[in-house]
């Protein structure tokens, strides 16, 4: 039995490299989506905020939304691709995710051993490490934001088939 016209002339329209490429972006946003928000949730949830911070806990609110639209944008963006423009900007947003997941896995691996890193801006530049309670909790969150830059890596990384990478 032969497939249906239709889908063979999308399953020519769509070359295989494209195809994977399209999933692993998917995967990516639903990763993002899905642990960025638990990992939020369990920061708020478990009041797990370093105490030099906590008058910006508020912040995490509105954090939880970017979490989800950057999620829906990265899940979404693949329907996006028929422009040149639009796969280079799903790909840098999501190399530059994947860094800044790997950035934030090694901040809470340092809350967990209760060490908080504090900026000071002013005329110098200084960055100082305060010590505080550890909370094993973190670990939790430092998986899920490696999970989040495994993702994002294997998606900004891997073969695009427009750039033949």
């Amino acid at each position: 039995m032969a497939p249906a016209p239709e889908v063979s002339a999308r399953r020519a329209a769509a070359p295989p490299e494209r195809a994977a490429a399209v999933r692993r972006y998917r995967l990516a946003g639903a990763v993002y989506l899905l642990a960025g928000s638990a990992a939020v949730a369990l920061t708020l949830g478990a009041d797990l905020v370093p105490p030099l911070r906590s008058a910006r806990r508020f912040l995490l609110v509105p954090g939880l939304a970017v979490v989800v639209a950057l999620g829906l944008i990265i899940t979404l963006a693949p329907s996006l691709w028929r422009w040149p423009w639009a796969e280079t900007a799903t790909r840098w947003l999501v190399l530059a995710l994947a860094v800044a997941s790997t950035v934030r896995t090694l901040l809470f691996v340092l809350s967990a051993a209760g060490l908080t890193l504090h900026v000071v801006r002013g005329s110098d530049f200084e960055l100082s490490v305060v010590h505080g309670n550890p909370q094993p909790l973190f670990l939790v969150c430092a998986a899920l934001t490696v999970l989040i830059a495994l993702a994002l890596g294997r998606a900004g990384w891997g073969k695009s088939p427009s750039h033949g990478r």
